[in-house]
């Protein structure tokens, strides 16, 4: 599970080596439905003009973007699994651990096809990053794949594991951080944690990792051995850790483009 969460983060650091999403959202209170949706579960045909953007959301709530696209992550629900399944996934009986799915709505109020498959989301129960579930036998098979037309929705399950059920915040971001910048989802006792969307994954605590290379040393870091550009996208990986990866960035950006291509070239071999 862990290498499939880092393989994410990899293709992910070619945006935010090459720029992060610049699309913003807010709280909606009159969600959209989209097209394909079942009648009962269609609202009005008009929906609100957009509010400011919020600090973040709580499950069951949705969050629209400027562009039209909303996305809303349900209310937690248990997830039972078998105790004869312990022996092929024991990551999932941890003492002390629940086992939880979020139903994940995606509705394309915009005029442009979009992918979904591009879909992050990490999720923080108390102090503890939570482990995700990949279990099929739950619908739990990772992200949507088929691209959302515009005016349709989609809808699909995620699971993690948490320490807290009561404490729970989602960090999302539904395209990789390309064009859509992230937002939060949490539980009534978690939303006072999140001073705004803004603000960076160390500073909520989330993803922090010891940076083995400073800042200010990338440039002569990526000067130093043949291989170093494959060693710093490792770093940034296993860092995961986003105010870091834009900070290594600029740096470049500012002081060293040339290794730009070089790193591009390593983020995909990841």
């Amino acid at each position: 599970m862990r290498g499939f969460k880092y393989a994410l983060t990899a293709i992910s650091l070619a945006a935010l080596l090459m720029g992060c999403g610049g699309t913003t959202g807010a709280k909606d209170d009159d969600p959209q439905s989209g097209s394909n949706a079942p009648s009962s579960e269609k609202g009005d045909e008009d929906t609100a003009e957009a509010a400011p953007v919020a600090e973040h959301v709580l499950f069951g709530e949705a969050y629209t973007y400027e562009d039209g696209l909303s996305v809303t992550v349900g209310a937690p629900e248990v997830l039972q699994i078998d105790p004869a399944e312990a022996e092929w996934y024991p990551e999932y009986f941890q003492e002390g651990t629940t086992n939880l799915t979020f139903m994940i709505t995606i509705v394309n109020g915009t005029d442009t096809p979009f992918d979904p498959s591009g879909w992050i989301a990490y999720m923080q129960s108390g102090n503890v990053e939570a482990e995700s579930i990949f279990y099929s036998e739950a619908g739990l098979e990772g992200v949507m794949g088929t691209t959302l037309l515009p005016g349709r929705e989609g809808t699909y399950k995620v699971g993690y594991s948490v320490t807290n059920p009561d404490d729970l915040v989602m960090e999302v971001s539904p395209d990789m951080g390309i064009e859509y910048e992230r937002f939060f989802v949490t539980t009534e006792s978690a939303a006072g944690s999140i001073s705004s969307t803004s603000s960076s994954s160390s500073d909520t605590g989330m993803h922090s990792a010891e940076r083995e290379v400073a800042v200010e040393d990338a440039c002569d870091f990526l000067g130093s051995t043949p291989n170093s550009a494959e060693e710093l996208i490792g770093v940034l990986v296993f860092a995961n850790d986003e105010e870091y990866t834009l900070e290594i960035r600029d740096e470049v950006r500012a002081n060293c483009p040339e290794y730009r291509d070089e790193l591009n070239a390593e983020i995909e071999n990841w």
